[in-house]
């Protein structure tokens, strides 16, 4: 009775491996359900990613043609960032940011990579003996990355109205 039961199973699997052992692709797509993909569909579903992820770049980043640009905006020392430093008898101020309007009125604010030396002067004497950066001058800065909106991440490089580069 055993060995009848083991003849029994062993027709089953031989069955079993002939019955699905072709190896046609229709048959098999017909047992396990997959999408059929062509050449035309993954270029369509590239382009459309690439617009996706570019639609996303700029709205997440205004402006978007500031990337890695080197950029000019007037200084307002106003809304930037600055310390005073006493190094023996020099008073030195740096920047830590700096806060520009473009051309087309846009503001942004400059976290600078380095912290910038704005004047420096003797105790004594309270005019700026080295005026370096004030209200008005024209820089010009290399941006580097946005941190947030109207927040980026960049370095001075020149001031064009005393003609300092950094």
């Amino acid at each position: 009775m055993i060995k009848l039961h083991y003849i029994f199973l062993l027709l089953v699997c031989i069955i079993g491996c002939t019955s699905y052992g072709d190896d046609d692709e229709d048959e098999i797509r017909g047992i396990f359900p997959s999408d059929s993909v062509t050449e035309a569909d993954t270029e369509s579903q590239t382009a459309s990613q690439t617009a996706l992820i570019d639609d996303v770049n700029i709205t997440d980043e205004c402006p978007p043609d500031l990337h890695g640009e080197h950029i000019t905006g007037t200084f307002n020392s106003g809304k930037s960032e600055s310390k005073h430093i006493l190094v023996n008898d020099k008073r030195l101020r740096y920047y830590y940011t700096l806060n520009l309007e473009l051309n087309d009125s846009t503001v942004i604010n400059i976290d600078l990579e380095e912290a910038i030396l704005a004047s420096s002067w003797k105790l004594r004497d309270p005019t700026p003996r080295d005026l370096q950066l004030a209200d008005e001058d024209l820089l010009l800065v290399k941006l580097d990355r946005i941190l947030e909106p109207g927040v980026w991440k960049g370095l001075l490089v020149k001031n064009l109205t005393r003609n300092i580069s950094f």
